[in-house]
């Protein structure tokens, strides 16, 4: 009978370990399916990750590639500028050359002006020294 109660535990202790195992297994084989689940999602985040990268890596180029253009348009604009402003000095210096030169020649005209008037008059002198020299040649006649 003791050894009949013996047996009656140990089966019941072997009975008791086995549903342990039993229930192990089962928790097991749901953490294995867990970790399945977690390793296909980090596979996706990853792939998810990786695009995310590569779309940046695109983005980055693009507007590195605008940014360099705009900074061409920039110096390219600054040297037109330049050379505008330059062109306008260019263009004052003329203007002003060009004022100089006209009141030269207004001056230059003036001069001309006075100087056939006084040969006007140097004329008129002399036609009467000649007319009074005809006069006085001829009353001397």
């Amino acid at each position: 009978q003791i050894a009949e109660k013996q047996a009656r535990e140990e089966q019941a202790k072997l009975d008791g370990a086995f549903s342990q195992i039993k229930d192990l297994e089962s928790k097991l084989t749901a953490a294995k399916s867990r970790s399945s689940d977690l390793e296909a999602r980090h596979a996706a985040s990853q792939r998810e990750a990786d695009q995310l990268r590569e779309a940046m890596h695109a983005i980055e180029a693009e507007l590195q590639t605008k940014l360099d253009k705009k900074e061409r348009d920039m110096e390219k604009l600054i040297a037109s500028l330049e050379a505008t402003r330059e062109a306008a000095l260019k263009a004052e210096e003329l203007e002003a050359a060009l004022l100089r030169s006209s009141q030269d020649n207004d001056a230059s005209a003036r001069e001309a002006e006075e100087n056939l008037a006084t040969i006007g008059k140097e004329l008129e002198d002399a036609r009467a020294a000649q007319a009074q020299a005809q006069k006085t040649l001829e009353e001397a006649e």
